[in-house]
């Protein structure tokens, strides 16, 4: 819990001093609600630290701080959403991996990947896995792979959608 805490802090500290920069000195900032746009499904580890970033921050800058969902084409929708939002420090926007793949997968997007945003924070990581049943008689990739391939139509996967990166999130 600690560690959250103290990640959640220094979150707080680096999206304060850059958004801080936008503004005139004498201006008192936030001075108003802050949208967060969070543009994929519900119940993502997006999602989920999306939620617990917005509380955190709402609770240390004493402005509500809104969420926005927008889920819908691997992240695109709620993107775009932010692209478009004004330039003034109010919008903010969490991301995934379905960002970093979009650009290869779509022939053009409605936003430029690297000139419509300027990253704040690195906000966590996720780690994938590929897992069996415990009894299961795969001890490797390898074993999977060549098990698939003898057998076509036997072997069952589950997917976030192409380019995504299929995660859920438990509560922290």
């Amino acid at each position: 819990m600690i560690k959250k805490l103290t990640y959640v802090a220094s979150i707080v500290l680096m999206a304060s001093l850059q958004v801080g920069n936008v503004f005139a000195a004498d201006t008192p900032w936030p001075d108003r609600a802050i949208t967060l746009i969070q543009p994929y499904a519900p119940g993502t580890a997006t999602d989920g630290s999306a939620r617990y970033i917005a509380s955190q921050i709402s609770e240390k800058w004493k402005v509500p701080l809104v969420m926005d969902h927008r889920a819908g084409a691997n992240g695109i929708i709620g993107t775009e959403l932010a692209a478009r939002a004004a330039p003034d420090g109010y919008t903010f926007m969490i991301t995934s991996s379905g960002y970093f793949t979009n650009e290869s997968m779509v022939a053009k997007l409605p936003y430029d990947p690297i000139k419509s945003f300027i990253p704040v924070a690195k906000v966590g990581a996720v780690q994938l896995m590929l897992v069996v049943p415990s009894n299961s008689p795969f001890n490797s990739v390898k074993e999977l792979i060549d098990f698939a391939k003898v057998n076509p139509g036997k072997v069952a996967y589950a997917s976030g959608g192409n380019g995504s990166s299929p995660d859920r999130c438990f509560p922290p």
